[in-house]
């Protein structure tokens, strides 16, 4: 089985795409410092809202009683998924 990850082609692409991703991240803050500079009120308005919605979303579920199931279904899916991605990506069959 030919393993492509390491043809010119792929790490152009991945080049591009880790440059579309730096330059959004660098536009985002750029955007949300030109809107807390020009609109500070609403802004911090926008960002308590959202920060009080977080912490009643985790209160909520440190709040229920299926938390430990909860807690321990993540920590499960965490530890299988790399595993089970690694084995699919072992049985790819690459056609081209």
């Amino acid at each position: 089985m030919n393993n492509r990850s390491g043809s010119p082609r792929v790490r152009v692409l991945g080049l591009l795409l880790g440059a579309c991703t730096l330059w959004l991240v660098v536009q985002n803050t750029l955007l949300a410092f030109a809107l807390l500079w020009t609109e500070p009120r609403k802004v911090l308005t926008v960002g308590s809202v959202l920060l009080k919605a977080g912490a009643a979303l985790v209160s909520g579920f440190w709040a229920s009683p299926a938390w430990p199931l909860l807690a321990g279904a993540a920590v499960v899916a965490a530890l299988a998924v790399p595993a089970l991605m690694g084995r699919a990506a072992d049985r790819e069959v690459l056609h081209g």
